[in-house]
């Protein structure tokens, strides 16, 4: 009796053994996931680049050894395994090497696809650790955009230029608000004014609007000069125009009559100060 619950245990033994050595010989291997990520804004000539190389997979931290790559020295600059960080996100684990590349000119440049080598727990470790097998992850190949360092001294020069221009328009424009009318000038004014809102009405009888509208527009312009109420008239007569002139738009007698009154207004008032005085 003895001898037969022994037997039974060792049977048992065996078949758990059996069922563990399997489990572990046929566990699922990781599912991995690789990426290459590169700047996408432009990096300056003799700054490092930094491009990384993501390995991800889900389970534990133990699963998936990922091996150091091997950094190939491109043609255009020089490379360097800068750095390696091993991070978890849940259930997922994320192991990302940096490589810094610098180039020597500017240049946009393809940093070549690189392998690295992936050992999972299906992948026992035997005999030396350099021969054990392991998984090929290729990443792929990524363009860098490396440009020349801004020239700060041109930039100054542009900026001072700038400014130079912007205070030129600044003091002419102070000089035009500053200037007065000739002693004199007055007169002359009033007297174009007069003879150009004459020929305003001799188009407006002859039935030609546009050209009405024009002569009324220089009245009132040469008006500025010594009424701000011109500037008013002026721009109300010029927004009118292209309707009157080119989208056939005939005025009414006393839209028309209202812009010839306010001219006539501003001649009348002649003595009062110029434009220029009134908005200081």
């Amino acid at each position: 009796m003895f001898r037969t619950l022994w037997n039974c245990e060792k049977c048992c033994l065996v078949v758990l053994g059996i069922f563990l050595i399997c489990e572990t010989g046929f566990a699922a291997e990781p599912t991995l996931e690789s990426r290459t990520v590169a700047p996408q804004s432009p990096v300056t000539v003799g700054q490092p680049c930094p491009v990384e190389y993501v390995i991800e997979w889900q389970g534990t931290r133990d699963a998936c050894i990922v091996l150091p790559l091997e950094v190939a020295q491109p043609d255009w600059g020089h490379a360097e395994l800068s750095a390696t960080r091993a991070e978890r996100d849940g259930e997922r684990w994320r192991v990302t090497q940096v490589v810094k590349y610098t180039a020597s000119k500017a240049g946009k440049y393809t940093v070549a696809p690189v392998e690295i080598q992936v050992i999972t727990t299906n992948q026992p470790i035997v005999g030396a650790f350099e021969s054990t097998p392991a998984n090929h992850a290729k990443l792929p190949e990524k363009v860098v955009n490396i440009v020349n360092k801004t020239n700060k001294n041109a930039w100054g020069g542009m900026v001072a230029g700038a400014l130079a221009v912007l205070g030129v328009l600044v003091a002419l424009w102070i000089y035009s608000r500053k200037k007065r009318v000739v002693p004199g000038q007055e007169e002359d004014v009033v007297a174009v004014a007069r003879e150009v809102l004459h020929h305003a009405r001799r188009s407006r009888l002859d039935g030609d609007l546009y050209a009405c509208y024009q002569a009324l527009l220089k009245s009132a312009e040469a008006l500025q000069t010594i009424n701000i109420d011109a500037k008013s008239v002026a721009d109300s007569i010029r927004a009118r125009i292209p309707a009157v002139g080119f989208q056939g738009v005939r005025p009414t007698d006393d839209e028309m009559d209202s812009l010839f009154r306010d001219i006539e207004r501003i001649i009348a008032r002649r003595n009062t100060l110029p434009v220029t005085e009134q908005e200081t």
